[in-house]
């Protein structure tokens, strides 16, 4: 089962399969990853090329602190480009029953998925949804046992809503392997509020 509107704004597409419940970020650098990630490449190795091209024979005769700062400042910012290129612009985030893992993985348009984030499942304390003024989408957010916030998504909020009620309901399937009980994860925490 897949949800999830394609609004002109930031929304996430949910879908379930047995044991496991992912949310994809779903937004306009979403939908152009590929176009995002090629121009990232273009632009990243335009900068490096500079960086070197300031080495060249051919390049200006300059002093050799200018020749450092060109190379400098065109490598710093490469570097970002060049690693959201590699990287990619999609985020994912799996509650994974079967596993006991909460993951989330960062991939490119062509699915290469690198996992940023993973937690036994049990050390997920909440799930909840933060409310944003009317007209405005609202964030769907995790928190750790530590206390840390762990951002998943914006949606509007009927639609945080009902994904809030599915992961609840999936981690309620859950049991917690320290014993202890999770926050916000039994049927009398289906609030939603934050």
């Amino acid at each position: 089962m897949a949800t999830g509107t394609h609004a002109k704004g930031r929304t996430l597409i949910m879908s379930q399969s047995l044991g496991q419940v992912r949310l994809r970020r779903d937004g306009p650098v979403e939908r152009h990853a590929r176009a995002v990630e090629l121009g990232a490449w273009a632009a990243g190795l335009l900068l490096v090329a500079s960086a070197l091209l300031a080495w060249s024979p051919f390049a200006p005769a300059s002093t050799a602190d200018l020749r450092i700062a060109v190379t400098l400042s065109a490598l710093s910012g490469a570097w970002p480009l060049l690693r959201l290129a590699f990287c990619g612009v999609r985020y994912e985030t799996v509650f994974d029953v079967g596993a006991q893992e909460f993951r989330q993985h960062r991939m490119t348009a062509g699915g290469r998925a690198r996992t940023v984030l993973t937690l036994p499942i049990d050390l997920v304390n909440s799930v909840h949804i933060h409310r944003a003024p009317p007209g405005m989408p609202s964030h769907l957010a995790a928190r750790d046992a530590a206390g840390k916030r762990i951002y998943i998504g914006t949606a509007p909020l009927a639609q945080l809503e009902r994904m809030h009620h599915e992961i609840v309901a999936a981690l309620c399937l859950a049991p917690a392997r320290t014993g202890r009980p999770r926050r916000g994860v039994s049927p009398t925490a289906m609030t939603a509020a934050a």
